[in-house]
């Protein structure tokens, strides 16, 4: 998490992929990198501003798995969970 984010706002990856043998920790790491990013969205005052978005663009936060049906029971549901 250091070397993703070394400070509270700034970030030199826009990508993030883990691979790894069942167990490891990954969905864990995923959840915890995402909600993190999250929250750091919502502690900026205008959001949109700071990433040079227009105001009808919205933010998107992504889970990827080898299907779709994975990625909603691995990474989706524990995110949901843990919120």
């Amino acid at each position: 998490m250091k070397q993703l984010f070394p400070d509270n706002v700034t970030t030199d990856y826009n990508t993030f992929i883990e691979s790894g043998a069942r167990g490891l920790g990954k969905s864990e790491i995923a959840v915890t990198v995402m909600l993190y990013m999250m929250h750091r969205v919502m502690c900026l005052k205008n959001p949109h501003l700071f990433y040079n978005l227009k105001v009808t663009e919205k933010f998107c936060f992504a889970f990827m798995n080898i299907t779709k049906a994975l990625a909603e029971d691995i990474g989706v549901s524990k995110f949901q969970e843990t919120v």
